[in-house]
């Protein structure tokens, strides 16, 4: 379904030339926005619509986005308005992609990347985008270049396991990940796509401790107790 498109700027537009021609009532402008109070009155409406309550008891004032495609126009409204403001540009980046329009979120991502060379995050989820669209070399160099600029930052070395991983490059995966643990990535996460790895390189036994790690860890990833269960389930055929 076709995005509400709602015109930005052509009532500040049509206000303006009327105060330049003397229309009276112009001494009563509009309030200038806030862009960091809106947003963050639009990302509390998003996370409560994540959540599945709409929107509607998150936040009164803002009752009117609580449709999810309203909302979307809303913040592309914003992204207009304030074309220099990153974490608009960031956060339409985010919803597109979760809504299923990477080229939308690619065109806010690779915004954000040219307004601030060093926004992991926002680099984190390009890749991703590029991942789905079969662009491993391309999402590599990106996320080795953004662990340059923020060495520090967990998820760009997440991410760029995810990317050796696909490419085959094991050993430097691992070497990824074990580097995230040790930044503070969560050790659920970590132990899960050691599992992965391990799994794949065919140390079932090794894969199914991690997994184990994985669900103690935290029991309510479902994707590592179906890995775990799958390579139980596989026990005695194999023996």
């Amino acid at each position: 379904m076709p995005l509400h498109k709602l015109p930005a700027l052509l009532p500040r537009l049509l206000l303006a030339l009327a105060c330049a021609a003397g229309v009276t009532g112009c001494a009563h402008q509009e309030v200038p926005v806030d862009p960091d109070e809106q947003l963050e009155t639009y990302v509390r409406v998003w996370e409560a619509q994540q959540e599945g309550d709409r929107g509607e008891d998150a936040v009164v004032e803002a009752r009117e986005v609580a449709d999810p495609e309203l909302l979307q126009a809303k913040l592309e409204q914003l992204a207009l308005e304030f074309p220099a403001h990153v974490p608009t540009q960031y956060v339409n980046g985010l919803v597109a992609f979760d809504a299923g329009q990477p080229e939308k979120a690619q065109t806010y991502l690779d915004r954000v990347l040219r307004l601030q060379p060093s926004h992991p995050d926002a680099a984190v989820l390009r890749a991703q985008v590029a991942v789905q669209d079969g662009g491993l070399p391309f999402a590599r160099r990106l996320l080795e270049r953004q662990a340059q600029l923020a060495p520090q930052h967990a998820g760009l070395h997440e991410a760029l396991s995810g990317v050796l991983f696909l490419q085959s490059e094991h050993e430097a995966a691992r070497a990824e990940l074990l580097l995230a643990e040790r930044l503070g990535a969560p050790r659920w996460r970590v132990s899960y796509h050691l599992g992965l790895l391990d799994e794949q390189l065919g140390d079932l036994a090794a894969a199914e401790v991690h997994y184990r790690d994985a669900v103690a860890a935290n029991p309510d990833h479902a994707l590592a107790r179906q890995r775990l269960d799958g390579l139980l389930a596989r026990r005695p055929r194999e023996q």
